[in-house]
């Protein structure tokens, strides 16, 4: 089959970026660590700061590529798994990123001809998961709310030559074994890197993050600019963030969560397509998808210098 990236590859692919004006720094969060602190304290800090947020949403983002106009862009998030991300131009809607407890989706509408899906379970032993390193509920990471699980297997931190905190997480993924590297600011305790990479050290994704803002009312710190790279897939974009709502819940979450209707357009089941399979988005076969959510049942290293004050910035 050839690639189901090359679709995609139009709108997000490239490695040079617009610049967009940095949103002005707010209060100073307080100093997380004095030192060089232990892994129980990192894994404390940035846990604390994940817990601390339940939803997510924004309506002031843009999403940006080389040689495409940017979009306006919202998103929303509802941990651990539920995800949306949605761009549109003037004329309407562009994009549509998500995933919810049971399965994840995208749809450009300039590519079509159609929405893609899978269920987590299903895609993570799909051929085509060769191809598309990474799923729409791993910019939940992304934007910051990471989790370092006690149960796991994790090394450091390591003291860097800048000054920067390194702790490598070892996790079992569907494509086996891999590490997870996080750079971690040694004042305030947010993440400036991630790093996915294979068991033959291969990278497989990285996200950047950078304009960190604190928001005192939830005592959580967010970044405002986010780089997703995935080399295997030579996929590169940028999201950035004018303001978010923390804790405050969807209105129509059934809405929100659930695969999208594009009128004309038949969702297409990406676990169902063997890796042999040519012809392009054609000839891959049509599916209706599983049930809606059973939550909502029906009527569900790469360049940037970070700065601390209060915020930092990609370059």
């Amino acid at each position: 089959m050839a690639c189901l990236l090359v679709f995609l590859l139009p709108w997000v692919s490239g490695c040079a970026f617009l610049n967009f004006a940095t949103p002005p720094p707010g209060p100073l969060p307080p100093i997380a660590f004095v030192g060089t602190p232990t892994l129980p304290q990192i894994m404390q800090t940035v846990n604390a700061n994940t817990q601390r947020v339940h939803q997510l949403h924004t309506e002031t983002a843009q999403v940006s590529t080389p040689g495409f106009p940017t979009l306006r862009a919202t998103i929303s998030v509802e941990r651990p798994r539920r995800f949306r991300l949605r761009g549109k131009f003037f004329s309407g809607p562009e994009l549509d990123l998500g995933s919810n407890d049971e399965i994840f989706w995208f749809w450009v509408k300039r590519l079509q001809p159609a929405v893609l899906f899978a269920r987590h379970d299903q895609f993570a032993q799909s051929p085509v998961r060769q191809m598309l390193p990474i799923e729409p509920a791993w910019i939940v990471d992304a934007l910051g709310l990471v989790t370092l699980d006690p149960g796991m297997q994790h090394d450091g931190p390591f003291l860097r030559g800048n000054g920067q905190l390194e702790v490598r997480t070892q996790m079992r993924g569907s494509q086996g074994d891999v590490t997870r590297t996080l750079i971690i600011d040694p004042t305030y305790g947010w993440i400036l890197e991630q790093h996915i990479t294979d068991a033959n050290n291969r990278l497989l994704a990285s996200a950047l993050a950078g304009n960190h803002r604190f928001y005192p009312e939830y005592g959580v710190s967010l970044p405002h600019r986010v780089e997703i790279l995935a080399p295997p897939a030579n996929l590169t974009f940028r999201i950035e963030i004018g303001h978010y709502y923390i804790n405050r819940p969807v209105e129509d979450p059934y809405e929100m969560w659930s695969l999208p209707k594009i009128e004309g357009q038949t969702p297409i089941n990406l676990a169902s397509v063997s890796s042999g399979q040519g012809g392009g988005v054609n000839s891959l076969a049509p599916d209706y998808g599983p049930s809606l959510p059973s939550a909502y049942p029906p009527d569900s290293r790469i360049g940037f210098r970070p700065q601390v004050r209060g915020y930092s910035q990609l370059r």
